[in-house]
């Protein structure tokens, strides 16, 4: 049962598989942990020659769990990233600098944590599609305002510096 949840667990989250990038497969991945966790118990009862051999059948559906969450770490991160990204184009919309440049660092910021989740996942093509669902769409909407928060950013530091008597900083 193990080696069978583990084997519809690893087409889940695959290209050749059922992956979609945008949904988790939280059922298989959970059918396959408890399938192992039953296995593992059923192991230990095993006399020591018999558990050795049981144990290599687990290799293969624990290292399919371990590829899932890594998938399944970087889906939740890209939505999180998605929603900050959707706050950030609202800001633009609405064409308040001061919202705009707010919302930017926090999209940036939450772009570099969760990025690195999307490194971790198993398989090129995998990785890549991932990627591009995730953060390509970010990437884009960051480059495309970054000298325009630039700018603000430093036009509000200089209008400050003046407003202290500190010209030669402004």
């Amino acid at each position: 049962d193990a080696q069978n949840a583990g084997t519809v667990l690893k087409w889940a989250i695959s290209v050749e598989g059922t992956a979609d990038y945008k949904n988790e497969p939280w059922t298989e991945y959970n059918n396959a942990k408890n399938a192992v966790k039953k296995a593992e118990d059923a192991i230990a009862k095993l006399a020591t020659s018999e558990k050795l051999a049981a144990q290599a059948k687990l290799v293969d559906p624990k290292v399919s769990i371990t590829r899932a969450g890594a998938y399944i770490d970087a889906i939740t991160s890209g939505k999180k990233i998605l929603a900050k990204n959707a706050a950030f184009e609202a800001a633009v919309k609405a064409g308040n600098l001061d919202q705009i440049e707010k919302e930017y660092h926090v999209v940036t910021e939450e772009f570099r944590k969760q990025t690195i989740l999307n490194y971790r996942v198993y398989g090129q093509s995998t990785r890549d599609e991932i990627l591009k669902e995730y953060k390509l769409p970010i990437e884009k909407t960051v480059r495309g305002y970054a000298n325009e928060v630039t700018v603000h950013m430093l036009t509000k530091a200089a209008a400050a510096d003046v407003k202290a008597n500190k010209l030669e900083e402004a």
